[in-house]
C-alpha cells in the first residue's frame, strides 16, 4: 500500500472517529434517557435493581405475597355459600393499605364457574380473616381458590393499625323461630351502592315479610332494590322506586315497633347472633371497622362465619354491633363459649 492510500485511510478513520464522538456526545447530553426507578437497571446508586437509594426500599418493591393458612366453605340458606380464609402478611415492615382478593369457584365437574373479587387491607405481620358470602348452590360447589393482586404497600410507620377495642360480646342462641324480625330503628336513607349494617337489617326485615330471598348482607345492590320495590308496591308506598326514603323508613319503623310489642323483648330474634360493643381507643377517627365472628360446636369444629361493618367511630366513642348467622344453623350444636370475634379497623 503506497503512502497516499495510507494517508487517506488515516484521514478517513480520524473523520469517522470525530463523527462518532459527536453522535456519542449528542446522545449522552441530549438523547439518553435519565435513569429512573423503572428502567430495570441499577444505575443511580440503588442497592438493588430499581430499589433502594433514591428509589423505593427493596423490601417494599419486592414485598412477599400474602400467605394463605386455610380456606373453608360453609353452606348458607337460599343457595349461598360462605367462604372464609385465614391469611397472613409475612412482611414485617410493610402493610398493604389496599389489595384485591379474588375467589375462583369451581363446580362439581371441576370447571371454574364463577369469580368474585373484593378489596381489603392488612397490616405488617398481621394475621386476618376474609369472609365472603357468594351466590352459588352448595350442592354444585366443589372447591375455591384464593389469589391476590393490586397491592399498595406502605411502610409500617405510615400505615398503623388503629386501636379499635372489643369491649364485650355475647353469643345469643334461640331454638324458637318466633318473630324473625330485626328490632332495629332505621335512621338514614338507603339506595343502590350504599353499604352498612342497616342494609343487612333492611334485607332481614324484607325477608321476614316474604319480600326477600337469599342471604342478607350489608350491600344495597340491584337485588335489594327490586325486592324493596315489591314491598313498596304491596304497601302502597308510592312511587315505588326502590329508594329507601323517609316515607318508607318511617313506615317500616312503625311496623317493627308493632312487632316488638307482640314479641317478648328477651326473645332472640335470630337463631344465632353475636352482639357486642366496639370502642375507638385511638386519638383519631376510625373510618371503618369490620367485625368477624366464628361459631363452633362442642368439639371445637367451626360451624360458620359471619361479619358486620361499622363506619365512622370518633375517638373515645363506643358503638354496638350485631352479627347475624345463617338461619340454617343447627343451634343445638353451637357452643357459645367457643365463639371467637376479631376486629379489623382502618383509619
Amino acid at each position: 500500500m503506497d503512502s497516499r492510500k495510507i494517508k487517506q485511510f488515516i484521514y478517513g478513520a480520524v473523520f469517522l472517529g470525530i463523527i462518532f464522538l459527536i453522535i456519542f456526545g449528542v446522545y449522552f447530553i441530549w438523547l439518553k434517557p435519565a435513569p429512573t426507578c423503572f428502567d430495570n437497571k441499577q444505575n443511580q446508586g440503588e442497592t438493588g435493581i430499581d430499589c433502594g437509594g433514591p428509589c423505593a426500599p427493596c423490601e417494599q418493591k419486592y414485598a412477599k405475597n400474602l400467605d394463605i393458612s386455610w380456606v373453608k366453605n360453609f353452606s348458607n340458606a337460599d343457595d349461598k355459600i360462605v367462604l372464609v380464609a385465614e391469611i397472613k402478611n409475612p412482611n414485617l415492615n410493610y402493610g398493604a393499605s389496599e389489595f384485591v382478593y379474588n375467589f375462583d369457584i369451581y363446580n362439581k365437574f371441576g370447571d371454574k364457574a364463577k369469580s368474585v373479587s373484593d378489596q381489603s387491607f392488612i397490616y405488617n405481620g398481621e394475621v386476618k380473616y376474609l369472609i365472603k358470602a357468594i351466590d352459588f348452590r352448595p350442592q354444585d360447589f366443589s372447591k375455591s381458590e384464593l389469589n391476590f393482586s393490586q397491592f399498595v404497600w406502605k411502610p409500617k410507620d405510615d400505615f398503623k393499625k388503629p386501636q379499635a377495642i372489643l369491649k364485650e360480646f355475647k353469643t345469643n342462641i334461640s331454638t324458637s323461630q318466633k318473630g324473625l324480625v330485626p328490632f332495629y330503628t332505621f335512621t338514614r336513607n338507603l339506595y343502590a351502592g350504599i353499604k352498612g349494617e342497616d342494609v343487612e337489617f333492611l334485607e332481614e326485615f324484607l325477608k321476614s315479610q316474604g319480600f326477600f330471598t337469599g342471604a342478607p348482607d350489608n350491600s344495597f345492590n340491584s337485588t335489594t332494590k327490586s325486592f324493596l320495590i315489591k314491598y313498596q308496591k304491596a304497601n302502597k308506598l308510592l312511587p315505588a322506586t326502590g329508594y329507601f326514603d323517609s316515607k318508607t323508613r318511617n313506615f317500616i319503623n312503625s311496623q317493627i315497633e308493632k312487632i316488638k310489642n307482640s314479641v317478648s323483648e328477651t326473645a332472640s330474634v335470630y337463631p344465632v347472633t353475636v352482639d357486642g360493643i366496639i370502642k375507638n381507643d385511638d386519638v383519631i377517627k376510625i373510618s371503618k371497622i369490620i367485625v368477624n365472628s366464628f361459631i363452633f360446636d362442642s368439639l371445637g369444629i367451626m360451624m360458620s362465619a359471619s361479619k358486620t361493618e361499622l363506619e365512622n367511630l370518633n375517638p373515645g366513642d363506643e358503638k354496638s354491633f350485631r352479627i347475624i348467622f345463617p338461619q340454617n344453623i343447627d343451634v343445638k350444636s353451637v357452643n357459645p363459649n367457643l365463639t371467637k370475634v376479631y376486629v379489623d379497623a382502618i383509619r
